[in-house]
């Protein structure tokens, strides 16, 4: 029900009064409440989907950043991360990139220098090898393998007295591996091969990590000094049979062969044959002493 008040022209008042069932009164607001939330829902939907739009591409270049950072960990250094929005996502992208770049020469750089460092490992004349401290074998050239008679294909990882059968070396190995101190020491003939060998410990940040072997062939340094030895003993020969001979004869003319003129030349002709001789032994000594000093040769073993 509604009722209002009224007045005439004449100043008497008057009331209106208004009413409807209460059936259609409630059929109206439910009309209404159905259309009030019809209309909430529709907006509450359009806003779900602009926030998904807005979240979705936002989450996107993070998304693709994420992926981008992962394959990078994982050792691709060629992706980029690229966006064109100026936002702080490109740069964070373009943080990435320059990280990224700096890996890449870091990458390019280190594989550089393992290239460089495995030529030389490979064109060294001496043979090494480098253990941990459980005298696993982590590197080997081929130097290595060829004086130790070993087959460098697959040994990395192998333990030392899988692959080298030198008792000596073994033992000595677990010596130095044990006090720490540098062992040199020499082994052979094997196959007519003479070997130096020298076991340091390897030091890592003034630790000891392991050991490292270096194998000399001394083969050409033995050799020369057993010639060196057999060329003293011919030489002392050589020197000791003319010297007797000029002794006799002094004596000889010391004793009175002096007065007698025939047999006083013919003893200083034979004094003079082999002083000659001599001479000439000390200038051969004298050259081969000079050819000795020059670089090249065969020096003896420390």
């Amino acid at each position: 029900y509604l009722a209002a008040r009224g007045e005439r022209t004449n100043g008497n008042p008057y009331f209106v009064r208004l009413a409807v069932p209460m059936a259609s009164l409630e059929q109206g607001l439910h009309v209404f409440d159905t259309g009030l939330g019809l209309a909430v829902l529709v907006v509450v939907c359009l806003q779900a989907l602009v926030c998904w739009k807005i979240a979705r591409r936002l989450s996107a270049p993070l998304s693709t950043l994420s992926d981008t950072a992962a394959a990078i960990a994982g050792g691709d250094v060629a992706l980029r991360a690229h966006f064109q929005a100026k936002s702080e996502i490109d740069a964070l992208a373009r943080s990435v990139n320059r990280i990224t770049e700096s890996l890449a020469e870091s990458k390019t750089q280190a594989g550089r220098e393992r290239a460089e460092f495995t030529a030389t490992l490979q064109s060294m004349r001496d043979g090494l090898i480098a253990t941990d401290l459980q005298q696993r074998i982590l590197l080997i050239n081929r130097a290595g393998g060829t004086l130790m008679e070993i087959d460098i294909d697959g040994v990395r990882g192998k333990a030392l007295w899988e692959v080298i059968k030198d008792e000596a070396t073994l033992k000595t190995a677990a010596g130095v591996l044990a006090s720490g101190e540098r062992a040199v020491f020499s082994t052979g003939p094997r196959r007519g091969r003479h070997l130096e060998i020298t076991i340091s410990p390897l030091l890592d940040q003034e630790r000891r990590a392991g050991l490292v072997i270096v194998i000399r062939d001394a083969t050409q340094s033995v050799q020369y000094q057993e010639l060196r030895k057999e060329f003293v003993a011919n030489v002392s020969h050589e020197l000791r049979t003319p010297l007797t001979l000029i002794r006799g004869f002094v004596e000889t003319l010391q004793d009175g062969a002096v007065e007698q003129p025939a047999k006083a030349h013919e003893f200083l002709a034979i004094i003079d044959k082999h002083v000659r001789q001599l001479t000439n032994l000390v200038d051969d000594l004298l050259e081969i002493s000079r050819l000795e000093s020059r670089a090249g040769l065969p020096r003896r073993a420390s």
